[in-house]
């Protein structure tokens, strides 16, 4: 690491493009985000009481069939 004052200059330092770059990756992140919160509450689960119905009636099928 230099200690000369003069040789600051000399230092590497992101700048404007490493600015960039993580606004960038900042708004490709919200922007995924924001998609998979709106593909995820497309997926219908279906409810405990539902699930306990189709349940019963696989049952009563089966028992028919037997």
């Amino acid at each position: 690491m230099p200690t000369d004052p003069n040789s600051l200059n000399d230092l590497v330092s992101p700048g404007l493009l490493g600015f960039l770059m993580v606004a960038a990756l900042g708004l490709a992140l919200y922007l995924l985000v924001k998609s998979m919160r709106r593909q995820i509450s497309k997926i219908e689960v279906p409810s405990e009481a539902e699930l306990r119905r189709q349940d019963q009636q696989d049952r009563d099928g089966a028992k028919q069939v037997s």
